[in-house]
Formats: C-alpha cells, structure tokens, sequence
C-alpha cells in the first residue's frame, strides 16, 4: 500500500487490516439492510424492563415493612442490566475489530457520539447498543433528515432527553394532569445536532419546538415511539421565522420541523466542522466548505458527502495532530496483533460479576471514553487535547500491556513496520529495538505516537 492508503487507514479505518485491503468508496456502495433481529431485540427489551420495573414497584408498594423483600425484585432486574451491558460493550468492540467495512463501522460510531446517549438508568444501559443497530445504521447513508427522524424519536433518545413525560399544557391530557413540557430534546436538537450554537435560534425557538415535539413517547404496550394528538400542545407555533402546526396538532408538524433544520444552511455548516474535526482534524477550512456544498447541493445526502470527504486532497494529506478516541485505540489494537479467538470470547457471569473479558469489556470500563455513556448529550470530544491529556494516556499505558500479551509471535521490529508504515518514526523504530523483552516492543508501538494519531 502507497502512504496515502496507510494514511486513509488509520483516518477513516483502524489501521491495516492484516489482509493489507482498505477500500472505503467500496463500502458506500453496500447499503445496509435493516436488522429485524435486532429491532425486535430492542423492542422486547423495552418490554421486559416495563414489565419488570412495573414489578419491582408492585414489591416495594406489597412489602414495605420487609427491606430484603423490597429489594429482590431491584436486584434482579439490575443484574440483567448489567448482563445485557456487558454483552452489548463486548459484542460492539468484536464487531469493530471482526469488521471488513471499517469506515461503514466508524460512521456508525461517529453518529451514534452525534446523537448522543447517557447510559443515565438502566433502560439506557439495555437498549443503548441497539439503538446504534436498528436507528443509527441503517439511516446512516441516506439522508440526514431520515437519521435526524430516526434518531430524534427513537426510544433511546426519547428516554434520554425526557420527551417521554413531556405533555402539552394545554393539551386534554396537560388540562387533566397539570403536567407541562420539558425543554431538553428541543434544545439539544438546535444546539447538537442540527444548527449549533449561533445557527439563528434564540430561547423562544426553543419553547416553541419544545411544544411541537410534545404528543411524542414511547407506548408501553409495544415499545414504540408514537404520536398521541392528546398529550400534544394545540396552536399554531412561531419558530425561527416560521410557522408549525395547527389548531389540531399531528405528528407531521414535528417531521415538518425536522425538514426544516435538517435543509437549514447552518445545519449543513455545523455537519461538515463535525465531520472534518472527527476524522481528518481541526483547522481543514477548505474541507470543512467543500462538505458544506455538498450537504447544501444534495439536499443532505450524507453518502455524497461522505464521498467528497473521501477524495478531498486532506483526506490523504499525512497525519496530523489528530488523535484516535477510546474506541478507535483499542478496536486498532485489537486488530493489529494476531490474537487467539479463545482470548477474546466473553467469560460467562460468575454469581453476583457481570459477564466480561478483561480486552473488551474490561478496557471499555478502565477507558476514560465509556461506550454510551457520554458525560454530557453533547457526546465524547473530538479535540486533540482532550485524548492528550495525561489520564486518557495514562489508562492506555495500563491497558497495552493486557492486549499484547495475547498477540501470537511476531517480531516487533516487523509489527511495527506492518501496523504504523510510512508513518514509522526511526525513533520509535529505535526504542522498540532497545525494549528488554519482545512483550514490552510490542507494547511500545501501541504507545507510539503514530499509533495513536488518525
């Protein structure tokens, strides 16, 4: 391979696959298919932790004066989440490191940090995988508006940004029950992921879209988002500039809206600065323009977009200071070694110990970056200095050495010229030389610097 396809990569991949094959425009032509299995495992889901929640109170509500009673059903039910955490973590890392379509895989998470999720209950611990399977894939390389939908009122975000309780005030069921509406999706929908912050929203827009996303949740019964005219606030409402909505409220108004900031000139500015830091890097102004033509031109077609992001002479320009995230440093090391598929299988849970594997499950705990748990709905940083600073490295530095003690023989002079390329420093080549033991060299080169930029 030529450097600027060791470059692509490490920038759009996760380094050389072992079969020296990276064709990232190839993968643009495969579409996904929805994964009915996985839909109908999200919404059984759903299901089981109503039932079970509904359950646990029903305990608590029969057994008031007896704590170890109240407790049991809680304890059960937290167990399960943890299995399902823990199986969802190790399952998402062994589909990134077993992936032959590794942008296809780092799209998908880019997105799902873009609509991000706060593994905040334990609803959210079960369901946050497969959101990204049935809501964040197969929208992904269509248009945006399709994944803004998508994502926007599905069940995970629903519950995340607390639309599920927000009711119309006016509404039949508001004049019923007193209840009002919550401001969250609305405005992080503005300032995350459509507009950004200065995209031309003031505080009334988002009162207003607050209102419009009302008659939005997740029924009960069968674990779907719906629309419920009685819960949503009726009227015509205001919203940068322009009219939603009516007397009658329907769920078209909400769709309306979304149409609207996903066509919205700023929209198109804010995804191509998002994408540009993400993969290429900040500081690319002539990139970050081109992506923002294009998004504008093709009406938000992000598999166009993601083709000029592809060509763009930045895309092949050498490594920066950019640097790989959590999940992109350690599906890379995972794939750059030969490991045994006996080491990387999840460990069955053991009495009260959640199922694990010190390489999957283990590294995403003791990672500063936890998978969909995000500090904040703004989503995990895509600023160098963020993944540069001591803790992040420090948690790395403890992890490398659990990685390459499974890696099969090879010698770590060759390791290093396979995995990092023309990207190989002779000072790195040089210090792996001197390493007192074949396990410490190879543990060098996922220190290296080269290895952890993108």
């Amino acid at each position: 391979m030529n450097d600027a396809e060791y470059t692509k990569a490490f920038r759009f991949g996760y380094g050389i696959p072992l079969n020296g094959k990276f064709d990232p425009m190839a993968e643009l032509e495969i579409l996904p298919k929805r994964n009915l299995e996985a839909e109908s495992e999200l919404v059984g889901r759903i299901i089981y932790l109503g039932e079970q929640n509904a359950l646990a109170k029903e305990a608590k509500m029969a057994n008031a004066d007896n704590p170890d009673a109240k407790k049991t059903k809680n304890k059960e039910l937290n167990q399960q989440v943890q299995t399902y955490h823990a199986q969802d973590v190790h399952n998402a890392v062994m589909a990134a490191v077993t992936s032959d379509q590794m942008f296809s895989n780092r799209l998908q998470a880019f997105w799902a940090n873009h609509f991000a999720l706060g593994a905040t209950n334990r609803f959210l611990r079960a369901t946050a995988r497969l959101y990204e399977a049935t809501t964040i894939r197969p929208n992904m390389f269509g248009s945006f508006y399709d994944l803004l939908v998508a994502a926007e009122l599905s069940p995970a975000m629903v519950y995340y940004l607390n639309l599920q309780n927000s009711i119309g005030p006016h509404s039949k069921f508001g004049n019923r029950s007193k209840k009002g509406f919550n401001e969250n999706l609305g405005r992080e929908i503005l300032e995350l992921h459509t507009v950004g912050v200065g995209g031309g929203y003031i505080q009334d827009d988002i009162v207003a879209f607050s209102k419009i996303l009302t008659g939005w949740h997740v029924e009960k019964d069968s674990g779907q988002v719906v629309f419920t005219p009685g819960r949503a606030e009726p009227g015509t409402k205001s919203m940068m500039g322009k009219s939603f909505g009516g007397a009658k409220p329907q769920e078209q108004d909400a769709k309306d809206v979304f149409r609207f900031l996903a066509n919205h000139s700023s929209t198109a500015s804010f995804i191509a600065h998002k994408l540009t830091a993400h993969f290429v890097g900040p500081n690319n102004l002539d990139l970050e323009k081109t992506l923002e033509a294009e998004f504008k031109s093709s009406s938000g077609n992000l598999t166009a977009v993601y083709k000029v992001l592809l060509t763009h002479p930045a895309s092949a320009a050498p490594l920066g200071k950019n640097m790989r995230n959590d999940f992109v440093f350690l599906v890379s090391a995972l794939r750059a070694g030969k490991i045994n598929q006996q080491a990387l299988e999840l460990k069955s849970r053991q009495e009260d110990k959640p199922p694990g594997n010190p390489m999957t499950v283990g590294s995403m705990e003791n990672l500063t970056q936890k998978l969909w748990a995000a500090p904040s709905p703004k989503g995990w940083s895509d600023d160098p200095s963020f993944w540069l600073s001591p803790s992040v490295i420090g948690a790395r530095l403890i992890r490398i050495p659990i990685i390459v003690k499974h890696f099969e023989d090879e010698e770590p002079a060759a390791f290093a010229a396979r995995v990092l390329g023309p990207n190989l420093r002779p000072q790195t080549l040089s210090t792996i030389k001197l390493a007192s033991s074949r396990q410490l060299a190879l543990g060098l080169v996922l220190a290296s610097p080269e290895f952890n930029r993108s």
